[in-house]
């Protein structure tokens, strides 16, 4: 049966069955890593993998149980949001390039008609995590990196952990300014959407930024200070990037995504405050300030990606669906 015979019911059915399959691949993922966690936790209970361990105190309100392999429980199981999300958006990534590639690849019932691969090209004209699926895997992987490192920060209470904590929370921070100017690059010099080089050329500049984070983490010896004002640094230009790509006229975003990320990181930052001046301590509670700030943060990196991810074209393009596929080469515009 050709595409133009599909009904329109199948080829939801299709996409929708593509999407569970792949949610249910990110939860089993997501699941095993949990169980494989818990299972060392109870294999090492009363005892701490840690002891010799150069410790670094955080100096959050969550009492440290120093003789468990996880010494603090509500600020390092808050750290799996991190995990789901870069799972997430990992997958989102999978299904950027099965519907790039307009076939049925290796997914059955899954099929896209003309109509839709029309409206597909036309947004990748406006949004680069559709046309350069990559970025949103690469996204996900530091994500799911970050959640590993403060995961292991709060677990072990030393500075290694803190390190990957500190490098990978400052790598997640850098993407909106990064993707902002990425777009802006994409479009100025006209890179195709099926270029290799660009996501590659995203994705070594995601490893730079962490390498550089990473370096500047290792002296630990120095205070915080420097840290704090790197992200303070990070966060004004992440600021400036969002509102000057939302200032551009030829896109259409949805700036309360933008609105709900800043509110979610303003009252973690507030529970983050309040954790480290021990106001609204409860030590051995599961309620945790700095718990809630790591989910709040996942929250606001999870808004910004969809400011981006549902950004479209204001303006309809003259072009028609057969003119579209009648010249392929030219006309897969650029993101």
């Amino acid at each position: 049966m050709g595409k133009a015979n599909i009904s329109p019911a199948k080829r939801f059915r299709g996409q929708f069955s593509l999407n569970s399959r792949l949610w249910g691949i990110i939860l089993a993922i997501w699941g095993t890593i949990i169980l494989c966690v818990l299972g060392l936790s109870y294999h090492f209970q009363g005892q701490s993998l840690w002891k010799g361990w150069e410790i670094r105190d955080g100096g959050w309100c969550e009492h440290q149980q120093t003789t468990e392999f996880i010494q603090e429980r509500s600020n390092s199981w808050s750290d799996v949001s991190f995990l789901l999300l870069g799972l997430w958006m990992i997958s989102k990534a999978a299904f950027d390039e099965f519907s790039r590639r307009k076939s049925k690849l290796l997914i059955p019932g899954v099929d896209i008609s003309l109509h839709q691969e029309y409206k597909w090209n036309e947004l990748c004209k406006t949004n680069s995590l559709v046309a350069f699926p990559w970025i949103s895997a690469i996204n996900g992987f530091y994500n799911c990196f970050h959640a590993f490192g403060t995961f292991w920060y709060h677990s072990c209470g030393c500075f290694h952990g803190h390190n990957f904590d500190a490098a990978g929370m400052l790598t997640v921070t850098s993407f909106p300014f990064s993707y902002v100017l990425f777009t802006k690059l994409v479009r100025r010099v006209k890179i195709q959407q099926e270029s290799t080089q660009a996501s590659l050329f995203f994705g070594l500049w995601m490893t730079l930024l962490f390498s550089v984070y990473y370096t500047l983490s290792l002296f630990h010896y120095l205070p915080t200070l420097p840290l704090e004002l790197t992200m303070v640094a990070i966060l004004l230009i992440d600021g400036i990037c969002i509102l000057w790509y939302l200032s551009d006229d030829t896109l259409v975003s949805q700036p309360w995504y933008f609105i709900w990320g800043m509110v979610a990181l303003g009252i973690g930052f507030i529970l983050q405050r309040l954790d480290n001046m021990k106001i609204l301590c409860f030590p051995h509670s599961l309620f945790q300030g700095h718990a809630l700030w790591h989910m709040l943060c996942a929250t606001t990196l999870y808004c910004i990606y969809m400011l981006f991810r549902t950004t479209k074209p204001r303006y309809k393009s003259t072009t028609q669906p057969q003119q579209l596929f009648e010249q392929p080469s030219s006309m897969w515009m650029n993101a």
